[in-house]
């Protein structure tokens, strides 16, 4: 490890170099074994725990000369999660080799895990019926009375093999926590769950190309504000991304489109206005990546992770939801998607009830509904303006209405928080305009005991068709009246017989309703 690597890890785990912990010390071991004369790919390994918590920042390992490597070592958690991995380089011919990880895993106090290393070509140091009674490390203890395990595989995996007690000399190094952090004072500082050192396993989980949702169960001990969010990124993960911030139960509380990213690496969406938060309550902080190939780390520990006074809001803080657009997360798998809130202690005041909702519609002397937080009603001036004003923060939905006439969007919802929305819009068609109707026709079907037709209809060649007709008609024509201007549809028609079995479709019939 050289100086730089040494002095950033030090600064990470907050503590000097001398609270490295390792079970042996680099100097030769009384009774540490030679060459196994095994030439086999194995991979060796220790499992182990810690009395406290902490970060494991690598691996070590005795070699024998006659061990050629390349070697390979890795930390697993107790029941064969791979949670890191690196290549041994530069190594010296024999003796102990130490390599470090690319990011220290933190590991929780009294929990098992494995540290190993991989040896393609065998001729490993061992040492049979080892007196493991005798090691003395604390607060690193071994776990099991026969600790030391091994696994034959062509490439690194999870050992759990062992053979008379032999100890493998493989070791891990350990940074012990100090002390708990102090709490923040309020409005000093902002607080996330993971450093910008942070990294995924996986940054880009490129099996998985659907638009989701992905986010995180969290809260606090004190009151403060959520000023933005931060995720991780790899490089196949292209937005645009929408950045969230959710109560508990859904409700969204504020959102921004992301700018100014980066290619990959931790990034930043700041929120308009910051969103106050009330101690204990729990929250969610999300983003919405349209093409996926989002950031993960599956079955991830999250017993290890402490960032108090930010807390987790369940077992498996995880959550997602595939669709288009930023929805609210639900389902869990125990991932971890590094989604990140950025807290600041202490509460913001709420602003006044001072914010408006304005806007414009095409046409005049309509009325557009406010509903949701507070309800009101507005008639828009002659060149189609509108404007609620003195609202508070909240989740308001906006609904033009006017006799004759149909509006682009139906609704629009709108969220207040601390600052005025303006520049919603909405255009309006005149319902007598398109009185277009699709009308179909078909041969009568040459199979005996037929009853009626089925019409199904649908807005996409490949979607899903929904049936017309409430009953089967008898007759060989049909009038579909409920069609939108500019909207092209696909038809399908199916036959019942005096049982009422349905038969497959029939071949498509397609048709745009014209736009006036």
């Amino acid at each position: 490890m050289n100086i730089l690597k040494m002095a950033f890890l030090c600064l990470l785990a907050g503590v000097s170099a001398l609270a490295q912990e390792s079970f042996w010390g680099n100097a030769p071991t009384a009774g540490a074994g030679s060459s196994s004369g095994d030439p086999n790919a194995v991979t060796l390994g220790l499992q182990f725990t810690s009395d406290v918590p902490g970060v494991i920042t690598g691996v070590r390992f005795l070699k024998d000369p006659a061990n050629t490597g390349p070697n390979i070592g890795t930390l697993w958690s107790g029941s064969g999660v791979q949670l890191a991995e690196v290549v041994f380089s530069q190594e010296s011919a024999p003796g102990w080799q130490q390599a470090s990880f690319s990011s220290p895993v933190r590991i929780s106090p009294d929990t098992s895990y494995v540290i190993s290393y991989f040896a393609p070509n065998g001729n490993y140091s061992a040492t049979h019926n080892y007196a493991w009674a005798n090691l003395n490390a604390p607060p690193l203890g071994i776990s099991g009375t026969s600790p030391g395990i091994y696994a034959y595989s062509s490439g690194p995996t999870f050992p759990t093999e062992s053979f008379a007690s032999s100890n493998y000399w493989v070791d891990p190094v350990f940074v012990a926590d100090t002390a708990t952090p102090p709490a923040p004072q309020p409005g000093t500082t902002s607080l996330s769950f993971w450093s910008t050192s942070a990294k995924p396993v996986i940054p880009d989980y490129t099996p998985d190309a659907g638009a989701v949702t992905l986010g995180l169960q969290f809260y606090s001990d004190i009151a403060g504000s959520i000023s933005g969010i931060r995720f991780y990124k790899g490089a196949e993960n292209t937005g645009p991304h929408i950045a969230t911030v959710w109560s508990n139960t859904g409700t969204k509380l504020a959102e921004v489109t992301v700018t100014g990213e980066t290619s990959s690496g931790w990034q930043t969406a700041n929120f308009p206005s910051p969103v106050s938060t009330v101690a204990g309550t729990p929250y969610v902080v999300s983003y919405y990546a349209p093409h996926g190939n989002y950031a993960v780390d599956q079955s991830y520990n999250w017993s290890a992770l402490n960032a108090t006074p930010l807390h987790l809001a369940s077992v498996s803080p995880g959550i997602f939801i595939y669709g288009s657009g930023s929805h609210f997360p639900r389902a869990s798998s125990g991932s971890n998607y590094w989604v990140d809130p950025v807290f600041s202690p202490g509460a913001t005041p709420i602003p006044s009830a001072t914010s408006t909702i304005s806007g414009t519609l095409t046409g005049s002397g309509a009325t557009v509904v406010l509903s949701g937080s507070s309800s009101q009603s507005v008639t828009t001036g002659s060149d189609g303006s509108f404007a609620f004003a003195g609202l508070a923060n909240g989740s308001y939905v906006l609904t033009p209405a006017q006799a004759g006439y149909s509006f682009i969007p139906a609704t629009a919802a709108v969220v207040i928080n601390g600052a005025s929305v303006t520049n919603v819009s909405f255009s309006s068609t005149p319902a007598s305009a398109a009185p277009h109707s699709v009308s179909l026709s078909w041969a009568s079907s040459p199979s005996a005991n037929i009853s009626g037709y089925n019409i199904y209809r649908s807005t996409a060649s490949a979607g899903s068709f929904l049936r017309l007709t409430s009953s089967p008609i008898a007759g060989n024509s049909y009038v579909d009246n409920s069609v939108t201007p500019g909207q092209t549809y696909f038809y399908k028609a199916t036959t019942v017989d005096a049982s009422s079995l349905e038969s497959g479709y029939s071949s498509v019939a397609t048709t745009t309703v014209p736009t006036p």
